[in-house]
Order: structure tokens, then C-alpha cells, then sequence
């Protein structure tokens, strides 16, 4: 899990610097890099290894836009939706992940941390989430 996380991070990394150092590009093409307190997604996700559905909202994050095209990390509050019957069936949890947006309407992939201990120490793993996410306000 850790090589798919370093790989969509390296993934990023690569095409902002890519963007960015594209010279060729007209001036009202020019690709913005902000940090963003939120970016206003609702948007939904399943984790086939977690058995869980999340109702994701955009949080905090890094975003790098050009046109209507933007590539982001952000950390995702969510509320999730466990599908077996032996745990508590809503919890809200903190998820940290990717995204790809054109326009109003994004490929989200967030990782959440989850595990049945009771302690919540032992058998932690990370499961990663994919989903659909529309953008609200501008």
C-alpha cells in the first residue's frame, strides 16, 4: 500500500512540474499552484477492501490548476457507511487523497486508515477509496 501511495505522489508531483514548466503555453493558459482551506466537493466513494461507502467533503489541500483542468491533495472529512453487519454502521472519519478535476466534476481517490482492534492499534491498514465528486460555489 505504501508503493501505490508513493506512486500517485511522485504521479502529482511530476505533472505539476510538467505544467509548470511548460513555456510553449499561452498566457491565459497559465497554471496557478494555491493552497486551498476547502474546495468545495461533495462527492461520494467505495472502498472494496474497507466494505465501506464514505460521503466525502473537500477539505483543506494543494491544488494546481490550468483552464478548466485542476490536479490536487487534500484531506477529505468524511462520514462512512460500513456495509457488514458487525460494526457500527455510520462513524465519521479523516481521509487524505487525490483528485482530478475539469470543471465542476472530479475523480477523487482519498486513503483512509482503518482496522478492528479495539485499541485501534493493531491491524491497521490503509484502504484506498475511489469515487465522483462535484464541485459546489465557484
Amino acid at each position: 500500500m505504501k508503493k501505490l501511495v508513493l506512486s500517485f505522489s511522485l504521479c502529482f508531483m511530476m505533472l505539476c512540474t510538467a505544467v509548470a514548466q511548460d513555456t510553449k503555453a499561452p498566457a491565459s493558459a497559465a497554471p496557478t499552484v494555491a493552497v486551498v482551506a476547502t474546495n468545495g466537493l461533495v462527492g461520494a466513494a467505495y472502498s472494496p477492501s474497507g466494505n465501506s461507502m464514505f460521503l466525502n467533503f473537500g477539505g483543506p489541500g494543494i491544488k494546481c490548476s490550468v483552464k478548466k483542468w485542476s490536479f490536487g491533495v487534500a484531506m477529505y472529512p468524511s462520514m462512512r457507511l460500513r456495509l457488514d453487519e458487525k460494526l457500527p454502521n455510520v462513524s465519521a472519519q479523516l481521509g487524505g487523497g487525490f483528485n482530478v478535476a475539469y470543471d465542476r466534476f472530479s475523480i477523487i481517490v482519498p486513503f483512509y486508515l482503518t482496522g478492528s482492534s479495539p485499541s485501534g492499534i493493531a491491524n491497521v491498514e490503509m484502504a484506498p477509496a475511489f469515487g465522483l465528486a462535484v464541485r459546489i460555489g465557484k
